[in-house]
């Protein structure tokens, strides 16, 4: 999986990185696994989880998740 440098998703901006965490977030990886799958510490997965938290107004773990599903779609549309 491979996006652009910069992703657009709901009138804001996230990073490939944090585009790639979403999306396996979206499909029910925890942060470990996710660490794993993308050979990163697990200090980088949350870090990048939190400022998509921040960026997006999100409270929580369970939050995320949701927001991962609900805009999957748009993430699809540039995952290469």
């Amino acid at each position: 999986m491979c996006f652009p440098d910069r992703v657009p998703v709901s009138g804001q901006y996230m990073t490939d990185s944090e585009a790639k965490v979403i999306w396996l977030c979206s499909e029910g990886l925890t942060n470990s696994q996710i660490a794993e799958q993308l050979n990163r510490s697990i200090k980088t997965i949350n870090r990048h989880c939190e400022n998509i938290r921040m960026r997006f107004d999100l409270n929580g773990y369970h939050t995320l998740r949701q927001f991962a599903i609900k805009i999957r779609p748009e993430l699809e549309k540039w995952v290469k």
